[in-house]
């Protein structure tokens, strides 16, 4: 199947649904880093770098959100 004739409102529905299913799981899998980070080490410095790690794996997961959102905005919408 050729990818131009993938422009139905189904594949569309799917991949929002794959965009925004992966968004989530980056958002709660940075908090669970962040929070490993806090629960495994005793040391500042490897907290810190978890922490950190953390924060930008759930920064990736708010963009692609941001990114989906936008995509799909209502302003975009076809008019008829």
């Amino acid at each position: 199947m050729n990818i131009s004739n993938r422009g139905t409102r189904g594949y569309n529905l799917l991949r929002e649904d794959a965009m925004k299913g992966t968004a989530f799981v980056l958002l709660l899998g940075g908090w669970a880093i962040a929070l490993a980070g806090v629960l495994m080490s005793d040391a500042v410095a490897a907290r810190m770098v978890a922490a950190l790690i953390g924060l930008a794996t759930s920064a990736g997961g708010i963009f692609t959100l941001n990114t989906t959102h936008l995509e799909n905005a209502i302003w975009k919408a076809r008019r008829s």
